[in-house]
């Protein structure tokens, strides 16, 4: 049984490829739609081009900014300074997103009251635009928790000196990192290649079973 169907393999495979017509489509297709989605089809958001609007102008927005700009998912091309400005650069595309700090900022902050970071996105393209959005909200996150702790550090700090007591050490802070395997830089073609070429394969044995029926009518 192995031996028939060893020839019935090898019948078809030079039935194949002695066609210069069937090679070229056998082969061409799937090679230039693997090129298109690993490469040209890109699903990653680095270097998002980002306005920053800062309407506060103190020490704690100026952290916050830092903060955007250490990260590789943003980089801040413009400083707009009103609305209008804003407007233009979202209805032109010369940005993705808008970060804006609210008057009032470092004030919220050094109270522990809720500070407002306005983070205004394009949703042309929605995919985009959620990846932009989650990636804001992680470093505005960031910066939230590292002054929550700076904060409680210096109350109880100041309480220990008015009861005259023992400064206490820095309080640990306890914050969760998130490890990604098999592919910890989230690039899209590392997922996105393999399922493309399971894709292909079904789809020419399809077109070969296909061409393999022929109804003459006459």
């Amino acid at each position: 049984m192995w031996n028939r169907i060893r020839e019935i393999a090898r019948k078809e495979f030079i039935q194949t490829l002695r066609d210069p017509r069937t090679r070229a489509l056998l082969f061409g297709p799937p090679l230039l739609q693997l090129i298109l989605f690993g490469y040209a089809v890109n699903l990653d958001v680095e270097n998002a081009r980002t306005a920053w609007m800062d309407m506060d102008h103190t020490p704690e927005s100026r952290d916050l900014l830092a903060a955007f700009q250490g990260s590789r998912y943003f980089r801040i091309v413009a400083t707009p300074r009103d609305d209008g400005e804003v407007q233009d650069l979202m209805d032109q595309g010369k940005v993705q997103a808008v970060i804006r700090i609210l008057p009032g900022f470092s004030r919220n902050v050094k109270r522990g009251n809720a500070a407002s970071v306005q983070v205004l996105v394009d949703g042309t393209n929605s995919n985009t635009a959620s990846i932009v959005s989650g990636y804001a909200n992680q470093v505005v996150a960031g910066f939230a928790a590292k002054a929550m702790a700076s904060q409680q550090n210096s109350r109880l700090v100041s309480g220990s000196v008015k009861a005259g007591g023992a400064v206490p050490s820095v309080i640990p802070v306890l914050t969760a990192q998130y490890r990604v395997w098999f592919n910890p830089d989230l690039k899209s073609r590392v997922y996105f290649v393999p399922g493309v070429i399971v894709n292909i394969i079904a789809l020419v044995t399809i077109m070969y079973a296909g061409k393999a029926f022929r109804i003459d009518i006459g």
